[in-house]
């Protein structure tokens, strides 16, 4: 599995030295050294629409401007925060928008699978699986709150499906991706940087503490050791 670790924007230097990056629409279209960073970067980047972020997600208009910008090789399609048959059309409305501008195969396609409920996850995953256009299906980390093991859901989409799978964000605890991984492409997270700045541990389970993407910077001592840590004892 890859490790895709979000960071400020002081620290944009460490994060373009990992092989794969999440970039966001919002940070890119804000702060011009941001996205040129990323558009001279060699490595995979996923261009994230910014919903968790701004409270609603970016359009498509916007979205691909800024994945143009950075150069992006994968893009988080719009959802619905929470929302599973509001993502499921959104999505469609979105591979529809990409298929009349004739951009169908410049991006590899993520879609988010929302759902409140295991049943409602299960539903909104059975439609996007049948859209030949996306690559990749995004867990987000909102099913954890509402009680459900991400990395059983990902062995579920993989029982039913050959798309790839991204595991997006990471809402309590960096412990989640001590289990099995092996049927997760990719994830992300802010959390080691979060814990660096606060000073916590690896493995504490975040309640009210927040980054600030465009004002913090991380410890770097302290982000090292996070890190050297995850990668020893999780799957990535």
């Amino acid at each position: 599995m890859k490790f895709c670790s979000i960071l400020p924007l002081k620290n944009i230097d460490v994060m373009f030295g990992q092989s794969t990056v999440m970039l966001l629409a919002h940070l890119s279209q804000n702060h011009p050294e941001y996205s040129q960073m990323a558009a001279d970067y060699s490595g995979y980047k996923i261009m994230d629409n910014s919903i968790v972020e701004l409270g609603s997600a970016f359009s498509m208009e916007q979205l691909i401007k800024e994945a143009d910008k950075c150069k992006a090789d994968e893009i988080i399609l719009p959802d619905v925060f929470d929302n599973g048959p509001e993502t499921i059309e959104s999505t469609k409305r979105s591979v529809q928008w990409l298929k009349d501008h004739n951009l169908i195969g410049k991006y590899k396609l993520m879609a988010v699978c929302h759902g409140k409920t295991l049943d409602e996850f299960k539903n909104t995953f059975y439609w996007l699986k049948l859209i030949p256009e996306i690559d990749v299906i995004g867990i987000p980390k909102i099913l954890t709150y509402h009680g459900m093991d991400r990395l059983e859901l990902a062995r579920y989409v993989r029982l039913y499906s050959d798309k790839e799978i991204h595991l997006l964000g990471c809402w309590s605890g960096l412990d989640e991706y001590k289990g099995d991984t092996s049927e997760v492409r990719s994830t992300d997270t802010c959390l080691p940087a979060l814990l660096s700045i606060y000073g916590l541990d690896t493995w504490y389970q975040r309640h009210r503490e927040t980054i600030d993407l465009e004002n913090d910077g991380i410890n770097k001592k302290r982000y090292n050791k996070i890190m050297r840590e995850l990668y020893a004892h999780c799957g990535i």
